[in-house]
């Protein structure tokens, strides 16, 4: 199913995970208010990501992003990413980066 519209019911899972796709998710803010629908109170979203913090990173995805045969892709920093996930209503946000591109944000769905 779409990600912004997930096919399952409301509080239906403890974790929800989204690995290495988010940026192909034209509308993010959606997408995570559809994790947190989905997830028991309490529950996290567990959502890692490419991350374009620091020149290095930019640099890289601005190369990866001129062969791109995909679409759009929607790069965040790591303050936009947890901004995102504040506006979609999580709660106790944790971050950190993952192999230098990746960026690891946790959220927690109000109990």
């Amino acid at each position: 199913g779409s990600a912004n519209k997930l096919p399952y019911k409301d509080n239906s899972f403890e974790f929800v995970t989204c690995a290495n796709s988010f940026h192909h998710h034209p509308d993010s803010i959606q997408s995570l208010k559809e994790m947190k629908r989905v997830l028991k109170p309490g529950g996290k979203s567990i959502l890692s990501d490419g991350c374009s913090d620091g020149f290095l990173r930019q640099f890289v995805f601005k190369i990866e992003n001129s062969n791109n045969k995909e679409g759009k892709v929607y790069r965040y920093t790591k303050g936009q990413m947890k901004d995102l996930f504040i506006q979609a209503g999580f709660i106790n946000i944790s971050q950190h980066y993952s192999l230098h591109f990746n960026l690891i944000t946790v959220g927690e769905k109000r109990s």
